[in-house]
Order: C-alpha cells, then sequence, then structure tokens
C-alpha cells in the first residue's frame, strides 16, 4: 500500500475552520458519550478534511486483538464490509495508526490486496473510488491507543498544517474522554447514567453467578453453565472465543466497556463495570462484570478471570423511582401554572393596591415555596413598599431608605427593566459587595428580583425570596416573569 507523500496546497481557509472547529470542541459538554461521541468526532473530521466519509475503529480487548468498526459515516456498507475486523498486526492504515500510535496517510487504489477473504466479501465489495486516500489517526488514552479514526478523501494531497493539528486534537479529545471514566454523565443513557452502587451486592444464590477466564494473549474465554444462561447462549454452542462476548455488548455501551477492560490492563487493576447486553432471542439484560488481572512470570498481562451476573431488576427499580421523580416533578410544574393561572384572574379582579399584593401572596409563595415576597412601587428616587410578607418592619424600612439609583438589585432590575435571579448569599455577595449584610439582616438566600412595568415604564418591582439556596429551573424563571 503506496504511500502518499505529497504536500497539499496550505490555504488559510482550511485552517480557518479547522480553528473553529477547536473552539466547537470546547462548548461540547459532558452528556455526548459513547457511540455518539464517537460519531460526533466522525464527523467533524471528514466535515474538516472534505472527505468522502469515515469510520472509526476501537481496539479489541487484550494484547494483538485487532480494531473493530463500531461507527461508519458516509460510507456504503459495501466498502466497509471487509473492515468490521482489522487485524492489528496487519498493513492496512487504521492497524498501523494503532501500532504506532502515529498517523498515518495511505492510498486505497491497492488496498483490496491488503484485506483478507472474509466470508462472502468480493473484490468487488472491496474497490474503492479511483483516486481515494485514507488518513488514519490514533484516538489517544491515557495509556496510549485505544483506538483509530480514519477518513477517506477523494483528494490527492495530504492535509494541511491546520487539518493535522485538528485531527491531533481531536484524536486526544476523543481519548482522552473515553479513557478518563467509563461511566456517562448523569442524564444520560436509557436509565440517565450506569449506578455505580446498582448490583454492589452479589446475588443470594450463587449458581445465577456467571464466572468467565479470558486468555489475553490468545483471546480463548472459558464461561460456566450460568455464564451461558445470562447472555443467552445455548449449551454447546459457545465457540470459546472473545469476539463472541464482543458481538452481546450493546452497541451504545460497547465504547466505554472496551475502554474499562483496556485501562485495567494497562494499569493492572480491577476490572469493574456495567453495561447492557444484546442476547440472541432479542432480549436486553443489564449486567455487572468484575473481573482481576492475573499476570505471568515476567509480570505482563497474561489472563483475566471474574464474575458476570444480571443486575435488569436493579435497573427497572431506578428506572421506575426516576420516572416517580418526572411525575413528580410535572405534577408541581402544572400546580405552579395553575396558581399563575388563578394570580392572574385575581389580579384582574383587583381594586387596591392592596388587593394586588394580598393576590400576589396568596397564589406565588406557595407556588414556589418562597418565604418572602416584597412588593414596591417607585416614588421619585426612592421605593415604597405597599405590601410584604416574610420580612420584619425594621428590615424594610432599611431597604427602602436606600435611594433607587443605588447599587442593589432592585434597582438594577428597574433600569434595565429585565428580570434578575440570584442563587445564593455568595453570589449576592459577590455581585452587591457594597450591601453584603443585606441578606444575613433579611433571612434570606436566594431572590427573583422582578421588575413592574406599565404602559412601557417601570414603576416598582417585586421580590420573591428563598431561605434556602436555589438553582432556579428555566420553567420556575418563565413562571415567575410571567
Amino acid at each position: 500500500m503506496g504511500e502518499q507523500r505529497a504536500q497539499g496546497p496550505r490555504t488559510g481557509s482550511a485552517d480557518q475552520v479547522s480553528e473553529e472547529r477547536r473552539r466547537l470542541l470546547a462548548e461540547v459538554g459532558d452528556d455526548l458519550w459513547g457511540i455518539e461521541l464517537l460519531r460526533f468526532a466522525l464527523e467533524q473530521a471528514v466535515a474538516d478534511l472534505a472527505g468522502l466519509g469515515g469510520m472509526v475503529h476501537l481496539g479489541s480487548p487484550g494484547h494483538g486483538g485487532g480494531l473493530r468498526l463500531v461507527v461508519t459515516s458516509g460510507l456504503p456498507p459495501a466498502l466497509t464490509l471487509a473492515w468490521e475486523r482489522v487485524d492489528g498486526n496487519g498493513p492496512l492504515g487504521p492497524a498501523r495508526a494503532f501500532r504506532n500510535a502515529a498517523s498515518v496517510r495511505v492510498s486505497m487504489a491497492n488496498v483490496a490486496a491488503d484485506i483478507p477473504q472474509q466470508g462472502s466479501a468480493t473484490a468487488e465489495t472491496r474497490s474503492w473510488p479511483v483516486g481515494t486516500a485514507m488518513t488514519a489517526v490514533p484516538l489517544l488514552g491515557p495509556g496510549g491507543p485505544i483506538g483509530t479514526l480514519s477518513i477517506v478523501t477523494a483528494s490527492p494531497h495530504e492535509p494541511s498544517p491546520g487539518q493535522r493539528a485538528f485531527l491531533d486534537l481531536l484524536s486526544r479529545w476523543v481519548g482522552g474522554r473515553l479513557g478518563r471514566s467509563s461511566a456517562p454523565p448523569p442524564g444520560s443513557g436509557p436509565m440517565g447514567g450506569r449506578s455505580r452502587s446498582a448490583g454492589s451486592h452479589l446475588p443470594q444464590h450463587l449458581e445465577t453467578i456467571g464466572t468467565w477466564d479470558w486468555d489475553i494473549r490468545t483471546g480463548d474465554a472459558i464461561w460456566n453453565d450460568a455464564m451461558l444462561t445470562l447472555l443467552g447462549i445455548e449449551p454447546g454452542t459457545f465457540d470459546g472465543r472473545i469476539e463472541t462476548w464482543m458481538a452481546l455488548v450493546h452497541p451504545e455501551d460497547l465504547p466505554w466497556v472496551l475502554a474499562d477492560i483496556d485501562e485495567a490492563i494497562r494499569a493492572g487493576r480491577m476490572y469493574n463495570t456495567e453495561y447492557r447486553v444484546c442476547r440472541p432471542d432479542g432480549t436486553d439484560v443489564w449486567v455487572r462484570a468484575r473481573g482481576r488481572l492475573l499476570v505471568d512470570e515476567n509480570g505482563e498481562p497474561a489472563r483475566m478471570v471474574g464474575t458476570l451476573w444480571d443486575i435488569t431488576k436493579t435497573h427497572d427499580d431506578l428506572e421506575a423511582v426516576a420516572e416517580q421523580r418526572t411525575n413528580h416533578t410535572e405534577r408541581a410544574a402544572q400546580e405552579r401554572s395553575a396558581r399563575i393561572k388563578q394570580l392572574t384572574r385575581a389580579l384582574a379582579e383587583a381594586v387596591t393596591v392592596r388587593d394586588v399584593f394580598d393576590a400576589s401572596a396568596e397564589h406565588i409563595l406557595p407556588a414556589f415555596d418562597a418565604a418572602g415576597l416584597m412588593l414596591t412601587f417607585l416614588e421619585g428616587d426612592h421605593l415604597r413598599p405597599v405590601g410584604f410578607t416574610g420580612y420584619s418592619q425594621e428590615f424594610i424600612d432599611r431597604v427602602t431608605r436606600i435611594p433607587a439609583t443605588a447599587g442593589l438589585p432592585i434597582s438594577q432590575t428597574l433600569r434595565e427593566r429585565t428580570p434578575m435571579f440570584i442563587n445564593s448569599v455568595e453570589e449576592y455577595i459577590e455581585r452587591y459587595p457594597e450591601t453584603a449584610d443585606l441578606p444575613a439582616a433579611g433571612g434570606k438566600k436566594a431572590w427573583a428580583f422582578l421588575p413592574l412595568i406599565a404602559s412601557g415604564r417601570p414603576v416598582g418591582s417585586c421580590v420573591v425570596s428563598f431561605t434556602d439556596p436555589r438553582q432556579f429551573t428555566g420553567e420556575e424563571r418563565n413562571l415567575l416573569t410571567t
């Protein structure tokens, strides 16, 4: 397979695009993980190189285990069929990038000659468009490569310096995310993230525990009958290969499961993880696996032995609790919305200013579990209190003696005609140090400052306060503003 050495044109536009993508990576939150993380990275790389498509391979467990295709983008299945398994010691671009921990640029003209015959794959299924090339980069985790990302392009030129820099940054960014922690972030996945406490105790019936013994160097695996039952494998049909287990792991979970094993082997620590299994009969189960690394006489990783058991019920119970919490949150939101509607009707019937305050106190405080309410009108340079609850008269007198032009959140709300939400005393003091003693004097620790606007001009303010720090949700902010 001939390597491309031609240097492509160094255009500023390509470097500029790469810089924009660097900033994009910095904006990606922790909710992107697993297969979606790999797909996002692949799409960014293909777009940056104006590629035809691309592939992501992850290293199979153990030394010499090869690479397994987990994500493709833009390439037809006929062209990726022969790339589902890549020999880790072979000449293909992904294997070389993985072995050498360095990017590789290769021509695809004679790639069929380097792919061993696999099943029914023919030379026709392995042929690529004339003139195409592949750039393969390793996905670099904390302990070394954990996979590769490959982009197929129609251009005869190598990537520009800016593009190469972006690919290097992308490979370390992905590898770091996969390698630093196998656990999905809170709120991710079908269970809202894996629970490290789920299944933390062994089942009472030991016959339900599967045991496994895996030869890391050869890929041979020995399972007991309970293991076969848990994974849905008929007795006598297991071929004794680690690849059979990999094929049963849910595709969305496979990236971090492989990362867990790789890290356990590299660091010599216990293997401990949870994942979903797709049984041959179409059912899915959650399992928990624990393993211990065994080394040979030279201290090199040789085998891993461990246990596996079904924790589906634990996850189902957690899911039911999460659903109950969601339903409770939705009911609370509906109740708040209903109270706001009641408040709207009450305000429409209000005759005096006192009627306005009484209606607000009756409907706002219980709707948000608030502890204080203050309603003020603007008179000249000062705010005049027309109603308050949850505060002492002394505190109200002190606040209203301060000119409306002073550096107070109430004053700022009126000037900017925009609601303001302060979540804690610390935030208040940081933003308004000149009146840092007011929160303690008022006995409150979170506030919603709401301007009162009439005929397009500010006429006063409404302050809703709480005895504990509070992170206002978007729904709460919208309702309070309403």
